[in-house]
């Protein structure tokens, strides 16, 4: 398979031009001029893009088939429960609040989770290695200590 690199080393799309930064966003994207539909429902003719779509789907109209009963945290928001533990619970609450509690430093981009603050300042503010970012929430910050 023959990808398409524009010169800033980003994926371009051959349909619509779109750039993309990674592989799996790019053939992601792809699906959408394509229609495959990869991740099928065992349940009923329910197919779609991505993988979490039919995770959501299983868990709203198939639990008892799927044997998902009683499993995961439900979002006292939307009731989606598909949550494994109490922190991914907390991730998604932000979608419901707004709460953006990662802050670039160095403009006024704000991020629901840590990992998309990083990948903004690699993306906007390269001169810099970014590994970690900072909450801009003091509750946020976890203290290690030694034993």
């Amino acid at each position: 398979m023959n990808i398409p690199v524009a010169p800033s080393g980003w994926i371009r799309c051959p349909y619509c031009a779109k750039i993309l930064p990674y592989l799996s966003e790019y053939q992601r994207h792809m699906r959408k001029h394509t229609g495959e539909r990869p991740f099928a429902c065992p349940h009923c003719p329910y197919a779609t893009t991505r993988k979490s779509h039919l995770k959501t789907h299983l868990m709203k109209l198939h639990q008892e088939a799927a044997g998902l009963v009683g499993l995961g945290h439900p979002c006292p928001y939307c009731g989606k429960c598909s949550f494994r533990d109490q922190s991914d619970l907390r991730r998604h609450i932000r979608i419901h609040t707004g709460e953006r509690p990662f802050r670039c430093h160095r403009c006024s981009y704000t991020a629901t989770r840590n990992e998309h603050l990083v990948a903004h300042l690699r993306r906007k503010h390269p001169s810099q290695t970014h590994t970690q970012a900072q909450p801009t929430d003091a509750s946020q910050v976890k203290v290690h200590q030694d034993s």
